[in-house]
């Protein structure tokens, strides 16, 4: 009697499971025509973090410790690229893209990895940090960082953000998937929830991002009879059970 040896089926995306005959029918100008839809949903992310400047000010206005100052300051700092990266990469939705219809994918339209949401905000994340690093020191002093004088100010990185912002919307609107650059260069892509498959639409409508979630896989076991140290073997290749001949 030979053994069986069980593998790790590699999971295929939900885009990836659609017959390739319906993906050609998806109307793809449509399925990335999200540059609107994006706008509107920055505004609501944006509005959502209105609170959080309003504390700010509060604090800084109020006789308030200097560590409480500063604390916040670095919370408030790295509050909002933070949002973006968690909720990317676990639902590949932020708020204002849930309400807008509009999901953040990979490239190849399967879910948004962790390492693909913290490439996709680098700049960000790297504003903050600049932010973080200039003026945090003047939070722990009690100083006021809102209240910035023109020569504080690094202008030159000011100009370099208006730049990085004119690319960004330039490079959406040059190519079909409206890619912008952080999108390039993270390889991820913003489509319509609307003109994804049924199976998928419904999905993402479920929360079911599970799917990213690992599995805990387990191999039937089987009497043991041979000189071999297990009947079977899980290997995260494919979960496919498989007759391997044994010595003996």
């Amino acid at each position: 009697m030979r053994p069986a040896v069980c593998y790790d089926e590699p999971r295929r995306s939900r885009v990836n499971a659609v017959p390739l005959g319906r993906q050609e029918r998806l109307p793809v100008a449509l399925k990335y025509r999200t540059f609107w839809p994006r706008f509107w949903a920055a505004l609501i992310d944006t509005g959502i973090f209105i609170p959080l400047v309003l504390g700010s000010h509060w604090i800084f206005r109020a006789d308030t410790p200097q560590s409480v100052r500063g604390a916040w300051f670095l919370f408030s700092t790295f509050s909002g690229v933070a949002y973006s990266i968690f909720f990317h990469a676990r639902w590949g939705q932020t708020i204002g893209k849930r309400l807008m219809g509009v999901v953040l994918r990979d490239v190849s339209e399967a879910p948004l990895s962790l390492g693909q949401a913290v490439v996709r905000d680098f700049l960000p994340l790297v504003f903050a940090a600049h932010g973080a690093v200039s003026f945090a020191p003047m939070a722990f002093a009690g100083k006021n960082p809102f209240d910035l004088q023109p020569d504080v100010v690094d202008t030159g990185f000011l100009w370099f953000v208006e730049l990085w912002t004119v690319l960004e919307v330039l490079t959406m609107l040059t190519n079909s998937r409206r890619r912008a650059l952080h999108d390039l260069i993270a390889r991820s892509v913003v489509v319509r929830v609307s003109e994804l498959d049924p199976k998928e639409r419904a999905a993402w409508r479920d929360g079911a991002a599970a799917e990213r979630r690992p599995r805990d896989l387990k191999c039937p076991s089987v009497p043991h009879t041979g000189s071999c140290t297990s009947s079977f073997r899980c290997l995260r290749a494919a979960r496919v059970p498989v007759e391997v001949p044994t010595s003996g």
